[in-house]
């Protein structure tokens, strides 16, 4: 067995010590994502104990972009898009193949042992979580009973109040790409001519189908319905949790994985052309912060017609997914100006390790808050008014959520791992390269 597999006091180290082949800008916005996520949901919930405060969180001006925090799972989609792509786009250079089984166990060995550990561990908590607005339809058990459902990676399918650890639909819709991709790479890299304008096809028919989904059922914004209502459940189940509202994200990191792999000079070239990479750049960086301050509740529906507004939202989602790859490959290839000041705060030293955690922070974050937040609230309000209890609660529950993240990567992440070093899985149906030597 490989030492390094349980050398738990390395692991820890790996923590803080970035390796030479991790490309920093892709862990910034990792690292970004996570954040934005977990103050999306440190506001969102305390709904049940402070409904007024959290809605005036999510639309107030200064603070409206905490509501946009759901975009962040957006650019989790861009950045395992743009991983994945890239890793079986090489693959297929070097080799002219793509060995699934190899990428279907390094896939397993990455995302289940942690995700049936805290799945487990969640148990006995999600028993004990209070009942409030946020979760007025859920039985005692937290729907424990449908654990299947997340085994198989198809919870979100089910109706959101029927899923266990409902946060995790959007672990089912990366799953089902990974379990596409492969294939459906293969047959495009084999297509020859037109790659390009099929990737660009595909990422149109998404805000398509999307404006398609929200005409058909009527959903008008802005929105203003809160957890508690039947209506924020509706849309929550056709609208937001399942694959085909939400490739745009995965489809516009392959894209990006695509041009770097297969177009590398030509984007070098362009991105060359400062004077024309900075301005896109920037307002790139604009758009991004225009689709998080124009969110479903936005007052700038209010003088736009109802399928401007649907447009608008269906659109948007895509908008920024593209705007984000545009500069993480500004950070990548224009290492001076705007590009090398992106590249300076994406590798921020202390981004690295939050990267590092983020997928185990994902897991148990929504545990903690539901369990936490009800508990203490009651006990702080008293003394400490709505946002001061809100602020407290927030601090105690990030600091429990990196110590069981930090407790899972270093004794079941960082171990499976180290697994996928181990020679038979190394040499797991290798394809042949041309000259038929085995890729490792």
């Amino acid at each position: 067995m490989n030492s390094t597999i349980f050398d738990f006091r390395g692991h820890w180290r790996q923590l803080t010590q970035r390796p030479t082949f991790h490309e920093p800008v892709v862990d910034g916005i990792r690292a970004m994502a996570v954040l934005w996520v977990l103050i999306l949901h440190m506001a969102f919930f305390h709904y049940g104990t402070f409904a007024k405060e959290t809605q005036a969180i999510f639309t107030g001006p200064a603070t409206k972009w905490i509501g946009g925090g759901s975009l962040g799972v957006d650019l989790f989609f861009v950045i395992s898009g743009f991983l994945i792509g890239s890793l079986l786009f090489k693959e297929f250079l070097k080799a002219g193949d793509i060995c699934f089984g190899r990428f279907y166990v390094r896939r397993f060995l990455r995302l289940i042992p942690v995700y049936v550990v805290v799945m487990l561990l969640g148990m006995p908590l999600m028993r004990d979580i209070p009942k409030s607005a946020i979760l007025m339809d859920m039985p005692p058990s937290g729907n424990a009973e449908n654990l299947w459902a997340n085994l198989l990676y198809v919870n979100n399918f089910l109706p959101f109040a029927k899923q266990y650890m409902g946060w995790c639909w959007s672990l089912a819709i990366e799953e089902q790409f990974y379990l596409l991709a492969p294939a459906a790479l293969v047959l495009f890299l084999r297509l020859g001519r037109g790659r390009v304008r099929i990737l660009v096809a595909l990422l149109a028919f998404s805000g398509v189908l999307r404006w398609v989904v929200l005409h058909a059922n009527g959903f008008d914004f802005p929105y203003l319905g809160t957890p508690d209502s039947a209506s924020w459940h509706a849309r929550f189940d056709i609208a937001y949790d399942k694959p085909h509202m939400r490739y745009g994200g995965l489809l516009a990191g392959i894209i990006g994985a695509y041009l770097t792999c297969y177009r590398k000079e030509g984007l070098r070239r362009f991105f060359e052309n400062k004077r024309l990479v900075a301005p896109i750049a920037l307002g790139s960086l604009g758009l991004m912060v225009h689709v998080a301050y124009t969110r479903d509740s936005s007052t700038m529906f209010g003088s736009m017609p109802v399928w401007a507004g649907q447009a608008w939202i269906a659109l948007s989602r895509d908008v920024f997914a593209m705007a984000a790859m545009f500069l993480i490959l500004t950070a990548t290839f224009t290492p001076e100006l705007f590009g090398g000041w992106l590249r300076r705060i994406l590798a921020w030293k202390a981004f690295y390790p939050v990267a590092q955690l983020s997928y185990s922070i994902y897991l148990v974050h929504e545990i903690v808050f539901l369990w936490l937040f009800p508990k203490m609230a009651p006990l702080l309000a008293g003394r400490l008014g709505a946002y001061g209890t809100m602020a407290v609660d927030s601090l105690v529950g990030l600091v429990l959520v990196l110590g069981l993240s930090s407790l899972l990567y270093v004794t079941v992440e960082r171990p499976c791992m180290e697994m996928r070093s181990l020679p038979w899985i190394r040499g797991l149906g290798s394809p042949k390269d041309k000259a038929g030597t085995a890729v490792a």
